[in-house]
């Protein structure tokens, strides 16, 4: 399958581009303070609406951005029926390059409102290549910002990126 060999190549390259060693310690010591340091929350509109909010330990409250999705990513994807999970994760894609500096070399929790998208970025690959270039993009910005990464899903209704993909403010 091309697309599981485009992903083993994107695998690789990472491995090989990379002289960072880090121990991932798969049991919380007591003394140490909470693994996960910072979340992420997107979120996108059918319409191309895209919101991100960002918390984190040092944060003095979270932090949103809102944006449009930009003409050129339609240019660059596949026509389907729907563009929505295309456009879903875009929006990781935009928090990550919007919050990572914020949030560099720590453990951070990523949350999405479609299983689609959560699927997709654990497994790392996509049979449709135009997602599979955003999620190899996806895992090369959290490498380069050396992000400790989990993702998980988020019901939409408990989305808090959910009100700024739609251009609601005031209750964010």
């Amino acid at each position: 399958r091309p697309f599981t060999i485009t992903a083993l190549h994107r695998l690789e390259n990472m491995l090989q581009g990379t002289t960072a060693v880090r121990q991932i310690s798969l049991l919380q010591e007591a003394d140490k303070p909470s693994v996960y340091q910072a979340s992420i929350y997107s979120d996108a509109t059918s319409t191309g609406g895209i919101g991100v909010v960002a918390n984190a330990k040092d944060f003095a409250k979270p932090i949103y951005a809102a944006c449009e999705a930009p003409e050129w990513l339609y240019s660059r994807l596949s026509e389907r029926k729907t563009q929505i999970i295309a456009l879903e994760l875009f929006a990781t894609l935009v928090a990550i390059e919007t919050f990572g500096k914020y949030i560099s070399g720590r453990p951070v929790l990523i949350f999405v409102d479609s299983v689609a998208v959560e699927q997709a970025l654990v497994k790392g690959y996509s049979k449709l290549d135009d997602l599979n270039d955003m999620i190899g993009k996806f895992w090369s910005a959290c490498e380069r910002l050396q992000l400790k990464v989990w993702i998980d899903r988020v019901p939409s209704d408990l989305n808090p990126a959910d009100k700024p993909s739609r251009r609601i403010f005031d209750e964010t």
